[in-house]
């Protein structure tokens, strides 16, 4: 793969290549129901009761909180709230918490 960083629409960037240029994180994802929200859990005091609490709660209890966007809805299908997952994203969104534009997701662990 080339390391040169120069891009323009029309270059045929594919995803796969996307997601090696992009940065990651992990935690446990959340989707929270009654805000429609996405939400991954970076605290490793998770404690998967708390999957239930409502988004203003979680928010309260926990510090380490991003919201995320898929870029592509077709990646979380097969992923189920509370597991351990990675992502990789491409942008971060100004907002409180920061909105992570998901590029990749990668199921960790099941619950």
């Amino acid at each position: 793969m080339s390391c040169d960083n120069s891009r323009s629409p029309e270059s045929g960037i594919n995803s796969e290549e996307i997601v090696l240029n992009s940065t990651s994180e992990e935690g446990i994802i959340l989707f929270e129901k009654n805000s429609g929200k996405n939400l991954l859990i970076q605290d490793s005091n998770f404690q998967y009761k708390d999957k239930e609490l409502s988004l203003n709660e979680l928010l309260n209890k926990y510090d380490e909180v991003l919201f995320l966007s898929f870029k592509n809805k077709s990646i979380v299908k097969q992923v189920q709230s509370s597991q351990k997952v990675k992502i990789w994203y491409s942008e971060i969104l100004e907002s409180n918490p920061p909105i992570y534009k998901v590029e990749q997701l990668e199921v960790s662990e099941g619950q």
